[in-house]
């Protein structure tokens, strides 16, 4: 089964995995008002590069922020819309969660995650996580806003 994440709550990021093995990790630093525009040929490209389509994912997971609200608007459009397409299945996920769950490969369980957005307007989102397992985390507290200034 090949599934894919997406996230386009600041930049883009693309996991493509079929079963357990990783075939397509891309990335791209947010591009203004570009980044919305680029975002299918950008994702096709990408796919083309592993011999996929958007056709061959039978799961998506979309990030639903925190993160620019224009971005995530228009990464879940664009999975929806496939997803109509394809008959292919779909879920919203926090962006935090998939930061938390990539940086849990590298602590033990019980250890504790902050992940940190920017939230613009001088002001951050953090969300705490949980270890529990290898790659598993839990969510501790909800994101919240943080002025740093205070």
């Amino acid at each position: 089964m090949i599934s894919a994440a997406l996230d386009s709550s600041f930049g883009i990021a693309l996991a493509v995995a079929e079963n357990d093995r990783l075939v397509v990790e891309a990335n791209r630093p947010f591009q203004g008002r570009r980044n919305d525009e680029n975002l299918v040929p950008w994702i096709r490209e990408a796919l083309a590069n592993a011999e996929l389509n958007l056709s061959s994912i039978v799961r998506w997971n979309v990030g639903r922020g925190p993160g620019s609200f224009t971005g995530i608007r228009v990464g879940i459009a664009f999975v929806k819309g496939v997803c109509m397409q394809t008959g292919a299945a779909y879920r919203g996920v926090p962006s935090s969660l998939a930061l938390a769950c990539a940086a849990s490969n590298e602590l033990n369980v019980g250890d504790h995650i902050a992940v940190v957005h920017d939230a613009r307007r001088g002001q951050l989102i953090a969300t705490h996580y949980k270890v529990c397992d290898e790659g598993m985390v839990d969510e501790q507290t909800p994101a919240s806003v943080i002025n740093p200034e205070n």
